[in-house]
Parts: C-alpha cells; sequence; structure tokens
C-alpha cells in the first residue's frame, strides 16, 4: 500500500515540475515578445533615437549650409527609419558633387560626406568661375590659385569633355607651364604654354600619348609650336 502510494506522489509531483516547467517557459517567451517589441518601438517609432543633427563634412566648393538644404534630412525621424539613399540621390543632384556618402552616427546625428569635382581648368575671371572637371563636368565655385583658363564654348558637352581629357593627360611639368586652354571644336584644342608656346592636340584621342610626345618636344626644342594631333609624326616650327 505504502509502495502504491509513493508512486502516486511521484507522479504527481513530476506533473506539477512539468507544469511550472511549462509556465516558466510561457512566461519568458511572452518576455521576449514583449521585450522585444519594445525594443522595436523604440528603434523604429519612438522619438528617442531620432535624428537631431546632420553634419557635413568634405566640402569646398560648397559650403555645408547648401548640402544640408539639398540633403533633406528629415529631423525628428527615427534614426532606423533613415532613407540615407534617397539623400544621397539628392545631394548628388549639385554639380559640384562627384561622390557621396550618407551614414548613421548613432545615437542621433547623420554625417553626409561629400566628395566635390576637382576642377582642370576654369571660364571666366572674379572669385566665382565656371569650372570644369576631368570628365567635361560643368559647375560654378571658387577658382583656384593657378587653375589653367579656358577658352570656348561652353554650349558643346562634347567639346568639353575632350577639352577637359586633354589638360587631364598633362604630366605635371606641362600642367605647371601651361596658361590656357584653347577649344574650338573637338578637333581643335590647344594647350598655352608660358613664353608664348603652344601645344597643337587637335582631338582628345591618344591624349596621354600625345602629351608624352609634347613633354619630350618642350624639352628637347625651343619652338614656338608643336602640333602632336598625329603623335606619330610630330611638327615643330
Amino acid at each position: 500500500m505504502s509502495t502504491l502510494r509513493d508512486a502516486t506522489d511521484r507522479l504527481s509531483r513530476r506533473r506539477k515540475d512539468s507544469r511550472r516547467r511549462r509556465v516558466l517557459r510561457l512566461a519568458i517567451a511572452i518576455g521576449v515578445v514583449l521585450i522585444a517589441g519594445a525594443l522595436a518601438w523604440l528603434v523604429f517609432f519612438s522619438s528617442v533615437l531620432a535624428v537631431r543633427t546632420v553634419e557635413v563634412r568634405g566640402t569646398a566648393v560648397l559650403t555645408p549650409e547648401a548640402v544640408s538644404t539639398v540633403a533633406e534630412v528629415p529631423l525628428g525621424r527615427p534614426m532606423a527609419r533613415l532613407d540615407e539613399r534617397g539623400i544621397a540621390e539628392r545631394v548628388t543632384t549639385l554639380p559640384a558633387v562627384d561622390r557621396v556618402n550618407v551614414r548613421r552616427a548613432w545615437p542621433s546625428t547623420v554625417v553626409v560626406t561629400v566628395t566635390e569635382r576637382v576642377p582642370v581648368f576654369a571660364i571666366g575671371q572674379g572669385d566665382r568661375a565656371t569650372l570644369v572637371d576631368a570628365s567635361g563636368a560643368v559647375f560654378v565655385g571658387p577658382r583656384p590659385d593657378g587653375l589653367i583658363e579656358g577658352l570656348g564654348a561652353l554650349d558643346d558637352p562634347r567639346t568639353l569633355t575632350a577639352a577637359a581629357a586633354v589638360v587631364a593627360a598633362l604630366p605635371i611639368e606641362l600642367r605647371e607651364q601651361a596658361e590656357l586652354v584653347r577649344f574650338t571644336s573637338r578637333d581643335a584644342i590647344t594647350i598655352h604654354l608660358r613664353g608664348e608656346r603652344e601645344i597643337f592636340f587637335g582631338s582628345a584621342e591618344e591624349a596621354g600619348l600625345k602629351a608624352q610626345v609634347a613633354l619630350a618636344l618642350v624639352r628637347s626644342t625651343a619652338a614656338k609650336h608643336i602640333d602632336v594631333s598625329a603623335p606619330a609624326r610630330p611638327s615643330t616650327r
């Protein structure tokens, strides 16, 4: 009789222990769900981790204010719901911007880092000029000291691109002597050096090779006019 009672007691205790474990597991699961929900609300919907400040880096031609205005970063929006791609796309509409990176600096700052275009020549005088980078992109900004002057029309993008490619191909020694790039068409690009010397490139085709031939002729001759439009058959006079 005692043995039967003991067995019954053991079975009852096991059942109670099993119920307690199930209740404990259920309580833990509910707790996890509640905590996850609270964290999701905190990150995605509350103002605790919202955008409060915008930091703009990398500007020289542009001002941080100009970039911030175009970026339209939504202050007060939760950081986790920030549209970084949309911000970057808006900033790249600025002509002076080559590339842009947008990142979150938790808990409340958005960092917008721009890489501005590097001009290879400028058109116009004064504190602000029309600048052209190596790809032929045009933008307005302060004219850097010593930048080559450009002389030609701004309404022909292909000619601008060709002139920019020629200037970008110049070795440092020639670029330091160059004062003017004159372009009347894609096939009539001339670099004017100090000392009233000029190099006729013609087109931008094989610009790197033409530049190396021109450098050798500048070093080896006192000719005022150097023609490298056909780099295999250059001429001087």
